[in-house]
């Protein structure tokens, strides 16, 4: 019996890979042999049947996991062996690696054609994969309503087939595919705060809106190192009662243009920089500087949420104020003027709601403030 596994070389586009684990003739002959690839293999003792000690292959995100297939004897009239758990091992979760993606697991006949189906959803559409995301320190399931994941340590995980579990004769070969992990609301996002927008079609994001973005994700609890949101002015003593400047044509005032539309943050986040000069934290410090130096995940885009960003929070509004200790009792500064020496902030109300609130002096008043960042 010979168990052959195909490894692709790196692609020059490391989004999507595939991998093939094939059994070259009828599987059933597996088991007539004493061992393969080392492992030993018990008929009818309760335990499970080795497809071999691990097979290495190579994904877009790590040259280096460990796929291991395994069946069990299931009694009946006929009995017979039926494939009852996948598990995949080895992964490096750090970023860039396998962090914020997803493994996509199929399973074909040797006569060929299409995967085989697992399960069909709620809304009647055949599946025909098992979807992991790598969040970074554990493995989600992602729609799979019939399977149990468990972790392996932090280095992997193993899903259990369950009902859907399928009969080893006649299985051909087995595929992981890796591609980037679709974010939504309310998940962990790539810089372990809390994700708020998702937009399937995207929204303009960027200085000058010019990238297309479909999420909106608001920094950890930590992100400014204390473990409590600063308390900063909007801006600087120097421009306290002075409006901000259009920047490339973007800014913050309310009534210039994009104030309330998702991924127009950032711009007016850059025109109160630039008019403020660049943030220190004991002799420039003001809400937008220190949003804005902010690099958690490794990203370079954080800032003040505007109107229509700021009021999505309440997507998310129970994980803001329990897991990333978003105070419910303070006010936080948005990216928006309310004059040549005001601006806007964002409020609560008695029904556990953010709004915008009301105008305050830029330089007189201070506010905490939680950076975001489009993606």
């Amino acid at each position: 019996m010979l168990l052959q596994i195909d490894t692709p070389l790196p692609s020059r586009k490391p989004k999507k890979t595939k991998v093939r684990l094939i059994w070259t003739s009828v599987i059933i002959g597996l088991f007539a042999l004493g061992s393969t690839f080392a492992a030993t293999i018990n008929i009818n003792s309760g335990n499970d049947v080795d497809f071999g000690q691990g097979l290495l292959h190579a994904t877009a995100c790590d040259t280096s996991i460990v796929l291991h297939p395994t069946s069990g004897f299931v009694n009946g009239s006929p009995g017979e062996f039926k494939m009852s758990h996948v598990s995949l091992d080895q992964i490096d979760s750090s970023a860039p690696h396998c962090k914020g993606v997803d493994f996509h697991i199929k399973f074909y006949p040797s006569s060929g054609g299409d995967a085989l189906i697992l399960y069909t959803d709620n809304d009647g559409n055949d599946i025909d994969e098992l979807n992991v995301y790598d969040e970074g320190t554990r493995f989600i399931s992602n729609g799979v309503r019939t399977f149990t994941i468990s972790q392996i340590g932090t280095s992997g995980f193993r899903l259990a087939l369950g009902d859907s579990a399928f009969p080893i004769t006649g299985l051909g070969k087995i595929t992981v595919e890796t591609t980037p992990h679709i974010y939504h609301v309310g998940e962990t996002g790539p810089s372990d705060g809390i994700v708020f927008v998702y937009e399937k079609l995207g929204f303009p994001c960027g200085p000058t809106l010019n990238k297309l973005c479909h999420n909106l994700e608001i920094a950890p609890a930590d992100w400014f190192g204390t473990g409590e949101d600063p308390i900063l002015p909007w801006s600087t003593n120097a421009f306290g009662s002075t409006t901000v400047p259009l920047l490339n044509g973007y800014g913050p005032s309310a009534s210039a243009p994009y104030s309330w539309d998702v991924g127009a943050g950032l711009a007016a986040t850059l025109a109160i920089i630039a008019q403020n000069g660049p943030y220190d934290p004991t002799s420039n410090s003001y809400a937008a500087g220190a949003a804005y130096a902010y690099q958690g995940g490794g990203y370079t885009d954080w800032h003040l949420p505007n109107f229509g960003e700021a009021v999505k929070f309440n997507a998310v509004y129970g994980k803001l104020i329990g897991e990333l200790g978003v105070s419910p009792l303070k006010e936080y500064w948005t990216s928006e003027e309310c004059g040549s020496a005001g601006a806007y902030k964002i409020a609560r109300d008695g029904s556990n709601t953010f709004y915008v609130g009301g105008c305050n002096g830029k330089y007189v008043f201070v506010h905490p403030l939680r950076p975001i960042h489009a993606f």
